[in-house]
């Protein structure tokens, strides 16, 4: 598979896994879109195994890939990183901050930027 299909393979899981987390909890993290694209890719590979495993094992796979994905993106303590935990809304407003490509975010607080 080449660089480009893997990038967009990557883009859509990103924007397909932050979309379903903006629906179900209103706010997300840029961090989660890189974790979606990731869990995307990996679990993609589960079809195409030489020798493809049973569907409920595939299953278990999958659910294994993406906790330990999650796991590892939400790990604050990553050097020279500061990730946000919690939502946060601007003053006056009902509606929360929302960073540009993934949802709510404090200005300036993104990936500690």
């Amino acid at each position: 598979m080449g660089l480009w299909r893997y990038s967009v393979l990557w883009y859509l899981g990103g924007m397909a896994y932050t979309g379903m987390e903006l629906l179900w909890r209103g706010w997300s993290h840029s961090s989660m879109f890189a974790a979606g694209g990731t869990c995307f890719l990996l679990i993609g590979h589960l079809g195409e195994l030489e020798k493809p495993l049973p569907l409920a094992w595939r299953s278990l796979a999958g659910a294994g890939i993406v906790t330990t994905v999650e796991l590892a993106a939400g790990q604050p303590e990553l050097p020279g990183l500061e990730l946000q935990r919690h939502a946060r809304q601007l003053p006056g407003s009902d509606l929360p901050a929302l960073h540009p490509l993934v949802g709510p975010c404090e200005p300036g607080s993104h990936l500690g930027l």
